[in-house]
């Protein structure tokens, strides 16, 4: 899964993703969008955390409601 999102880090470290859409590839074939957001923290020059909330709807079967993530 490969995907890329923007986020602000302010000058005391802290990491915001604003809620977002990216394309994830989770080897359907196909694209899925979903949304993105979370935060995180640099704690020092080599070390930082982020916690991401992913979520949207995966058509498996076309014509059968979606699936949600």
């Amino acid at each position: 899964m490969n995907a890329q999102v923007s986020a602000t880090i302010d000058n005391f470290g802290n990491i915001l993703v604003a809620e977002q859409t990216a394309s994830i590839d989770a080897g359907f074939g196909f694209p899925i969008p979903v949304q993105i957001a979370g935060s995180g923290k640099v704690e020092s020059e080599n070390d930082a955390y982020i916690n991401l909330t992913f979520s949207g709807e995966i058509d498996l079967i076309p014509g059968l409601p979606p699936t949600c993530l």
